[in-house]
């Protein structure tokens, strides 16, 4: 899911003793008070990370310190859910192989569309999901404690962006942008555009807004106005309206699947003669 990237060491989390030849380092114990070792935050839905490398997101384990979500941070924690079964009643924390299968039971999409807080009509893309399991230590005292965590794609090196807000119910709202598919589109006539296209994220400009209803195409010869009736329906599903007299249009991309079938994909624009846009729709909720 990700690319791994060089892995950069925060200086801020070690302390480096250097002692001077010739020289002793004495410690009065007596009297000193003593600091006790750094425990991780106990894993609780909401709570954000930032994981600034590779090595910390894909560990089996988060140890990192929650930060507030209005500052930047990578990783949000969405869900969280117990090991159950077999491997629960182990003493020692299974290997990572194991816990690593295990991901995709525990930290499904279904829990994290209804964190985010999408509707039917609303598409999700450009995120990474994963799963942090108790560390040895906590694990051999009891904790069963999954936590889910996403993470958006798109930093640099193949990390992920850098965000500064939670994700909570973030669909409602335009700064979902980021997080929806949409479409670039050439125009066709009469202020359609092309069966055809490229994907990217509705933060940038774009013809469409995908509208998460992917139809069976019969061929891939359909026109424009054949994918505007096929597609109408469910951009006014999306509108909460008719679509007539809502400065919209219905339209879609024609996409060849894997098995060489054809399925069409629905998306909601405005007139072609207007050009692209960076507008975000969060539709009827």
């Amino acid at each position: 899911m990700l690319k791994r990237g060089a892995v950069v060491l925060r200086a801020h989390r070690s302390v480096i003793l250097r002692v001077v030849a010739g020289s002793a380092l004495v410690l009065a114990m007596t009297g000193c008070a003593q600091s006790a070792p750094y425990s991780p935050p106990a894993p609780a839905v909401g709570n954000c990370y930032d994981l600034e490398n590779a090595i910390e997101i894909d560990t089996i384990s988060n140890s990192n310190p929650v930060v507030a979500c209005d500052a930047a941070h990578t990783s949000q924690t969405y869900f969280t859910t117990k090991v159950t079964g077999t491997y629960a009643g182990w003493t020692d924390r299974p290997i990572a192989e194991i816990l690593s299968q295990m991901q995709y039971r525990l930290c499904t999409i279904d829990d994290l569309r209804a964190f985010v807080g999408t509707v039917d009509r609303d598409s999700l893309t450009n995120i990474s999901i994963q799963a942090y399991f108790p560390t040895t230590a906590d694990w051999k005292a009891g904790s069963r404690t999954v936590a889910c965590n996403v993470t958006v794609n798109g930093g640099a090196d193949g990390l992920p962006q850098a965000i500064y807000t939670s994700l909570s119910d973030i669909m409602g709202s335009p700064a979902s942008a980021v997080l929806r598919t949409c479409y670039v589109q050439k125009a066709a006539a009469d202020g359609m555009w092309v069966t055809s296209g490229a994907t990217t994220t509705c933060d940038q400009p774009h013809s469409s807004q995908d509208i998460n209803a992917w139809l069976p195409a019969l061929g891939s010869n359909l026109t424009a106005p054949d994918v505007a009736e096929q597609c109408q329906p469910y951009v006014e599903q999306f509108l909460g309206a008719p679509l007539a007299g809502s400065g919209y249009q219905s339209t879609g991309i024609l996409v060849k699947q894997d098995n060489g079938t054809v399925s069409l994909h629905c998306a909601i624009g405005g007139d072609s003669g207007q050009g692209n846009t960076t507008t975000v729709m969060v539709g009827h909720r």
